[in-house]
């Protein structure tokens, strides 16, 4: 169950997460830092030191994502 959860769902609601915040916010980087955040206290909290290297990847996928969202908005 792990796996499909780190896989699968984490990236698709970081996606998710990620749009929606760049429609309210209009600033990738804040975009990434939030979600960063986030995921930041989820590893600390709940899964431990070894889900840090994801927590990364995650953000990276939050930055990526609204960047994307920025150039579509602006087109």
């Amino acid at each position: 169950m792990d796996i499909i959860l780190f896989l699968f769902i984490f990236p698709i609601a970081t996606i998710i997460f990620a749009i929606a915040l760049q429609k309210i916010l209009c600033n990738p980087y804040l975009v990434s830092a939030i979600v960063l955040a986030i995921f930041l206290i989820v590893t600390f909290t709940a899964y431990g030191v070894t889900f840090l290297i994801a927590a990364f990847i995650y953000g990276i996928i939050a930055l990526i994502t609204a960047y994307c969202e920025h150039f579509l908005q602006n087109s």
